[in-house]
């Protein structure tokens, strides 16, 4: 394992700090601000774990989960964020867990 983790966001001021935080911990982190740009870059099979940080602004988060399954269904995708409803959709589009967040 490389520990490379695909981190998605699209508040950028939280995604920075958190691939900081990441990385201090030994972490190497690739950053997309988008649902596209986590799926249009090369090597987007090579991370270990993607983390989506919800909401994301009008991305079809489903879709996100289900085609970063079907390009590696060994790596675990974890939403952060995710209320009731959406985390059975996600968990169903291949989300491995949904970790509750404080109110954004």
């Amino acid at each position: 394992m490389s520990n490379r983790i695909l981190l998605v966001d699209t508040k950028e001021v939280l995604r920075r700090s958190l691939a900081y935080q990441l990385a201090a911990q030994g972490f190497v982190v690739v950053e997309a601000a988008s649902a596209e740009a986590a799926l249009a870059r090369p090597g987007a099979e090579a991370e270990d774990l993607a983390l989506i940080s919800l909401p994301l602004e009008g991305e079809d988060v489903a879709g996100l989960c289900a085609a970063l399954h079907d390009r590696r269904p060994q790596r675990p995708i974890v939403v952060l964020g995710a209320d009731e409803t959406a985390e059975k959709a996600l968990i169903a589009a291949g989300a491995r867990e949904n970790i509750a967040t404080p109110v954004r």
